[in-house]
């Protein structure tokens, strides 16, 4: 486990984006320690990639964390614009290329996963993007298909997670007793970690609990589907 000042600290470090050929450059998850750190948080990612011309594309799973996004970044006075309606990962970086707003908040239901040929051969007339999850779908398989839809898009890209403890889904299945802990190892409510045990230890319960879900009930919120779809609160045991 390590501090980490951003998940875009190499990023940043140039006046643009290094990647290796066209291929995408996945980070480690970050977490914080409250939803209001994740929050300025991003608000601080996506002014630094704005100045470095990096087009943002926001992602959330669910409805209220979308308007939680969206209320942050206004009071952060960054112009956001909605991506409404659906995109395939060839068309989306000429959407946003074509866009006066460089940043772009939406629905991960918006990304439609095609899985044609690799197209990413005319990447170079695209600015970089950068990918910033900001929250886990209970269902690991909802993950899984953003990071393919990354793989296949015709620009630079750049992607990660930035949860927080607080959050429904990693509050789920790692517990009270976890936060407690990361708080008593001297994690504060401003810092950031990036933790490839914990972000593990959170797909490998969540791959073993989806099994359960037959039939998934849509939800406004992650707390919402993790009440409709489980039969209990309860994490489930290792």
């Amino acid at each position: 486990m390590r501090n980490t000042m951003s998940l875009f600290q190499r990023w940043m470090r140039g006046n643009r984006p290094r990647f290796r050929g066209k291929r995408p450059r996945f980070h480690p998850d970050t977490f914080t320690m409250t939803q209001a750190t994740k929050f300025a948080t991003l608000a601080g990612w996506v002014t630094n990639l704005r100045q470095r011309g990096s087009q943002v594309l926001v992602l959330c799973h669910f409805q209220s964390t979308f308007l939680q996004a969206q209320e942050a970044l206004e009071r952060a006075g960054i112009d956001c614009e909605v991506l409404a309606r659906r995109v395939t990962e060839y068309d989306l970086p000429d959407v946003l290329a074509r866009s006066p707003v460089g940043v772009h908040l939406t629905l991960a239901q918006m990304l439609e996963l095609t899985s044609q040929p690799d197209s990413r051969a005319d990447g170079d007339r695209h600015p970089p993007l950068a990918l910033i999850m900001i929250e886990k779908h209970p269902l690991p398989d909802r993950d899984a298909e953003i990071l393919e839809f990354a793989r296949n898009l015709s620009a630079e890209v750049a992607a990660g997670y930035l949860v927080s403890f607080e959050d429904a889904v990693p509050r789920y299945y790692l517990g009270e007793r976890f936060i407690h802990l990361m708080q008593q190892l001297g994690m504060g409510d401003n810092d950031l970690v990036s933790s490839a045990m914990t972000a593990r230890s959170i797909r490998r319960s969540m791959r073993k609990r989806s099994l359960a879900v037959t039939r998934e009930v849509p939800a406004f919120s992650p707390a919402e589907w993790l009440a409709v779809n489980y039969s209990s609160t309860v994490p489930p045991k290792e």
